[in-house]
């Protein structure tokens, strides 16, 4: 095994990151925007894998831990980048391969879903949270919604609730008769109540990427599910401001958003960066990567 790579680690997510802070090569003298500032306003990332991605969105947790205005007043989650294997992600998809438009707004609805749960089960078991609600408020939720909320007494992932979500479909019937539970509406609407009390919540999703290639068209379709929900949160005049969802996405959902009706909307949208690189950028990134070097590598 090679050990001391000259050029660090390839997978921002494994290394420390005051070390690739102490690394970072700017392209503000190379008229290039690639990630030479930092916006924690942000909230999809877009770009093939291995643009830097993950590096973005390490940046922009590093900006929330270090920000002026109180670190406390901010509930920030680790990175969730276990997503659930291609194969539950293929099973539903391809039950709606005749109407994908039908398949956009199911899994969009499914995101949705995962992330109230989610972020209920914080607000219910994280010792950070729930000193922000009453008891008598958890206590009915707890009482009225036990049914549809996450199993266990922790909180959980949004990954693994998808994983846990996923599991229990068997046909497009039972996914339709989960979304359409009469309960979600009451769920969500005391959610809304509860978040206006607890500091902003984060949650960051990365690796949504690593299979892709194994089944391009069910991927797709699930991560526009994704970027669809996310925008939804934001537009929410209550979760826009307190519930925060920050995601990596390929770049083929970015030109499928673009293809959508309505896409023209997201071309200059500020909530969304998209990385591109180009010979320029990488001649320039691999230049002054070698120049920084030590002489010993010479």
């Amino acid at each position: 095994m090679i050990k001391n790579l000259p050029f660090g680690e390839a997978d921002a997510s494994n290394v420390n990151f005051s070390d690739l802070k102490d690394t970072y090569i700017s392209f503000r003298n190379n008229n290039s925007s690639l990630l030479d500032s930092i916006d924690p306003s942000v909230r999809v990332i877009f770009g093939k894998k291995g643009s830097g991605k993950t590096l973005y969105l390490r940046a922009i947790i590093d900006y929330l831990n270090n920000s002026i205005s109180n670190v406390e007043s901010n509930y920030i989650t680790n990175i969730d980048n276990q997503p659930p294997s291609t194969y539950l992600i293929s099973k539903v998809s391809s039950w709606f391969d005749d109407e994908p438009r039908k398949a956009d707004e199911i899994w969009r609805d499914i995101w949705k879903i995962v992330i109230i749960k989610t972020t209920l089960s914080h607000i219910l078991y994280s010792p950070n949270l729930k000193q922000h609600i009453t008891q008598k408020d958890r206590d009915k939720i707890i009482n009225n919604f036990g049914d549809i909320l996450p199993k266990g007494e922790s909180p959980t992932t949004i990954f693994s609730q998808l994983k846990s979500t996923l599991d229990h479909f068997n046909s497009e019937k039972d996914i339709e008769k989960y979304i359409n539970n009469e309960l979600w509406g009451p769920l969500e609407f005391q959610l809304s109540k509860m978040v206006k009390t607890t500091p902003p919540i984060y949650f960051f999703l990365d690796q949504l990427d690593d299979d892709f290639i194994n089944s391009p068209h069910a991927w797709l379709s699930c991560q526009y599910g994704l970027f669809r929900a996310i925008f939804r949160l934001i537009r929410n005049g209550t979760y826009g401001r307190r519930l925060h969802i920050i995601a990596c996405l390929r770049e083929f959902v970015y030109a499928y958003v673009l293809n959508n009706q309505h896409g023209a909307k997201f071309y200059s949208e500020s909530k969304i960066v998209v990385l591109k690189w180009n010979q320029n950028d990488t001649s320039y990134f691999l230049r002054k990567k070698v120049e920084n070097l030590d002489d010993n590598y010479f």
